[in-house]
């Protein structure tokens, strides 16, 4: 009979895939890395790289604080003002027993095509109290169409302790 698995270790296993496919990206997609260079050197001559700007997506995965996992899901809402550089929010709900709410403004950057870092202010609301919070984050978009799916971890720092947040944002582009 095997032994039962704990939650923690399900969401470790969870996060060691999304972060081998963050990790890995890069190299499964050379192409995508090329033809960013290729846009890069179009936007030198004046063309526009980006075709769509608004990027509405919703995020579906796992909370981790405490020492405890939790179901998180959220909107997400970012504007390409630049082919590499993007603003804009979040709301998240971690459920379960957390029942905490999360709203940050961010901005992005994107070094090579498709890898993303992210990072921005903004606070966590569990009942009535609020608390300061400030997310850092990596995610890989792959794209399909006018659509992506995009694996990310972040760090949020909230009232001096860490929490970490993964999972996948499913976006749309228009």
């Amino acid at each position: 009979m095997k032994p039962p698995v704990s939650r923690l270790s399900h969401s470790a296993r969870i996060g060691g895939v999304l972060l081998a496919l963050l990790l890995t990206a890069p190299l499964v997609a050379p192409g995508q890395i090329v033809a960013s260079e290729d846009s890069t050197h179009e936007e030198s001559a004046g063309h526009e790289g980006v075709e769509y700007k608004h990027r509405p997506a919703l995020f579906v995965g796992n909370t981790h604080k405490h020492g405890e996992d939790e179901l998180t899901w959220g909107l997400e809402y970012f504007y390409a003002y630049k082919p590499r550089f993007a603003f804009g929010g979040i709301a998240e709900y971690a459920g379960g027993h957390f029942r905490d709410w999360l709203f940050l403004g961010l901005a992005t950057w994107s070094p090579v095509a498709n890898l993303i870092l992210l990072g921005g202010p903004g606070f966590e609301l569990h009942e009535s109290h609020r608390e300061f919070a400030l997310r850092v984050g990596v995610a890989y978009k792959f794209p399909i169409g006018r659509f992506a799916i995009l694996p990310q971890f972040n760090i949020d720092f909230i009232d001096r302790e860490e929490v970490k947040v993964y999972g996948l944002s499913f976006e749309y582009e228009f």
